[in-house]
């Protein structure tokens, strides 16, 4: 029995790469013999943004050390850890392979984003499958709201599914179908903690002061902020992770400028507090229990987030107070693991029955 993978898995993004890495070591911990197919369009490397060619110029130039120091980060990880297909740049490459496998698994990650390339390209609905069963694990839309032009563009993208499974509640009401939609765990979350410490790897330049971790996005200015104070108050020096380069203007300790995902996981599980507004950097907090803030992004796809804390009974880690007390939270974590739990066993139960799972 034999699996393929397809996902946002060569997005230069530690999130991505893992969770790329969590679906298939599953499945092929559990008798399938599955490959990731690595795809890699244009749009991986490239601008999403619509603006002027001057400013995509700009960019471009101003991304040149992020990308070569992103590429050989996280191709080197994928090399090691995850077992790939032979490489693919455009859908017709893709669509001419004939590719085959008994199940073709789309997900996760936001592969149905309306707002990003991939949501529009017929490789995350399997046009190009011929034979083999198709389904969706734990596929995001990694949006907030749908337009019904976009909900009937959705729903026939994905009426060739055999199964269908999504990451949000949010995304399986935006989609109000009768067709049967399960709602799953991010793949992240069917390894336990010992599995991820098992791929941990201490940066060469650690300190080992006790520390807080920024791990955020879209350059808000007040999570590190935020970070700065709460390590004052403790004495702890603050540090952060990212691929941006200019991050390193944020006024932290110390900044680890694209380290590796084995690193990602070092740094995380060995922090006293983690201060984020990624859904992944929550997810990893959680699984390593660490005390956590969670900030809001400053953009819209916060849903995913959301739909997680409520899920799993951990609304307090996006509680206010901790962002005017300054302080680091005590999180109940006997109550969000038990959630977790079950909700994991619901996600294996999806997978065991959709792949016929021993």
């Amino acid at each position: 029995m034999n699996g393929k993978i397809i996902t946002c898995h060569y997005a230069y993004n530690y999130g991505a790469v893992l969770q790329s890495y969590a679906l298939c070591s599953y499945l092929n911990n559990h008798g399938v013999d599955t490959q990731v197919i690595n795809y890699r369009p244009w749009y991986y490397k490239g601008s999403t943004s619509k603006t002027n060619k001057l400013r995509l110029l700009v960019r471009h130039i101003v991304r040149i050390p992020d990308n070569i120091k992103s590429e050989k980060v996280f191709m080197q990880f994928l090399r090691n850890h995850v077992p790939l297909t032979k490489e693919f740049k455009t859908y017709e490459e893709l669509e001419k392979s004939s590719l085959s496998a008994d199940y073709f698994v789309a997900g996760s990650d936001q592969i149905w984003n309306l707002n990003l390339p991939n949501g529009k390209d017929g490789a995350f609905y399997f046009d190009f499958v011929k034979t083999g069963k198709k389904i969706s694990y734990a596929a995001s839309l990694g949006m907030d709201e749908l337009s019904e032009t976009q909900r009937q563009y959705l729903l026939q993208r994905i009426s060739n599914f055999d199964d269908i499974a999504v990451r949000e509640n949010t995304a399986k009401k935006l989609l109000n179908t009768s067709k049967n939609i399960s709602v799953v765990m991010d793949p992240v979350y069917l390894l336990s903690k010992d599995d991820w410490k098992k791929l941990e790897q201490k940066p060469k330049k650690f300190h080992t002061e006790k520390y807080i971790l920024v791990f955020a996005f879209n350059r808000q200015k007040e999570i590190f902020d935020f970070g700065k104070k709460l390590a004052k108050k403790y004495d702890y020096k603050v540090i952060s992770i990212n691929t941006f380069w200019e991050d390193v203007f944020n006024g932290m300790d110390h900044y680890y400028w694209n380290c590796s995902p084995n690193e990602f996981l070092y740094l995380l599980s060995h922090a006293e507090c983690i201060v984020t507004n990624s859904f992944h950097g929550l997810s990893f907090s959680i699984i390593y229990n660490k005390p956590v803030i969670l900030f809001q992004k400053n953009d819209k796809g916060n849903s995913r987030m959301l739909d997680l804390v409520n899920r799993i009974n951990a609304n307090e880690v996006i509680d206010n107070k901790w962002k005017s007390d300054i302080k680091i939270p005590k999180i109940n974590y006997e109550i969000i693991n038990d959630a977790v739990e079950i909700e994991r066993k619901k996600s294996e139960e999806y997978l065991r029955d959709s792949l016929s799972l021993g």
